[in-house]
């Protein structure tokens, strides 16, 4: 899993639960996580103090996305958990749309990759182009 999807799926995830997108500083710590920083390594690189990444932003960020995956978090473990919540959401998918489920779970993909796109920005009359035509 590289850094935008983690970060993709991790706000999906806290979205879907507690109906906010995650904080800019959130997503760096994130992404710092999965690159294997430690936090005063992500706190150099955007200066920021270790402490309040350490002390302050990371907790509250595990936490929340402990009960939006619906399991204890930390920074060592969120990927799996990410990982375990995409599988989730695929076989939901697949379950819910057994004949589009590839389909779809392209269309989830494209959309995992130009980030965030909103629904409630889309029109009913809003075109959706397959991958192979953008």
């Amino acid at each position: 899993m590289d850094t935008d999807e983690a970060s993709i799926i991790a706000d999906a995830a806290v979205f879907a639960t507690a109906r906010r997108h995650l904080k800019d500083i959130e997503k760096l710590i994130i992404r710092g996580a999965v690159r294997g920083q430690k936090y005063e390594e992500i706190a150099e690189s955007y200066s920021y103090t270790a402490e309040y990444l350490k002390q302050d932003v990371g907790p509250k960020l595990w936490k929340l996305l402990s009960q939006a995956l619906g399991e204890k978090v930390s920074k060592t473990n969120f990927q799996a958990a990410l990982e375990r919540y995409r599988h989730l959401l695929n076989t939901e998918i697949a379950n819910t749309f057994p004949s589009e489920a590839p389909a779809v779970v392209e269309a989830v993909e494209v959309v995992e990759v130009v980030e965030a796109v909103e629904v409630a920005d889309l029109s009913p009359d809003t075109t959706i182009l397959p991958p192979s035509e953008l």
